[in-house]
């Protein structure tokens, strides 16, 4: 499978490897392009010093199906070969108070209606399977359906 992760903290890091060691070809994105730096250099030092889990940075080092990127061009360019997306974004409690175009979520979430409509050219004729892997309250799937509606997509 083509999967991305959108966060690459330490679910979306730790996620990825994973989802790589198993063979699958993984993109990891993040905003935080040190965080990407360290993990991309497959350097030990550098991966458990951004993020430290037993094991991550031998994951990270021998699998190259696993690659990481805070450059949204390179995520659109994948569009049409993507089959998962995994949402692994930080969910702080005082974010719930902010309007939805602010909080990560939904910032990701416009990032993939972006994806879906550049996908084979706006044809619709593979879906892209969305998993949430951050806490997030109930009632917020349908809120980004809406969204996603709203958006066209």
């Amino acid at each position: 499978m083509n999967i991305v992760t959108i966060g690459a903290g330490f679910v979306g890091s730790t996620h990825s490897a994973v989802l790589a060691s198993f063979g699958h070809r993984v993109l990891a994105y993040d905003l935080n392009k040190e965080r990407i730096a360290d993990l991309a250099s497959r350097v030990p030092e550098r991966i458990d010093a951004c993020i430290y889990e037993p094991g991550l940075s031998n994951l990270i080092k021998t699998h190259e199906n696993l690659q990481f990127t805070a450059d949204l061009t390179e995520l659109y360019a994948l569009s049409d070969t993507i089959d998962v997306i995994f949402l692994c974004l930080p969910t702080p409690a005082h974010e719930l108070t902010l309007p939805d175009e602010q909080q990560h979520l939904f910032i990701a979430a416009k990032t993939i209606a972006v994806i879906i409509k550049k996908r084979n050219n706006g044809e619709q004729t593979k879906r892209i399977v969305i998993v949430n892997k951050s806490t997030v309250p109930i009632g917020t799937a349908e809120k980004l359906k809406i969204k996603f509606t709203e958006w066209g997509v």
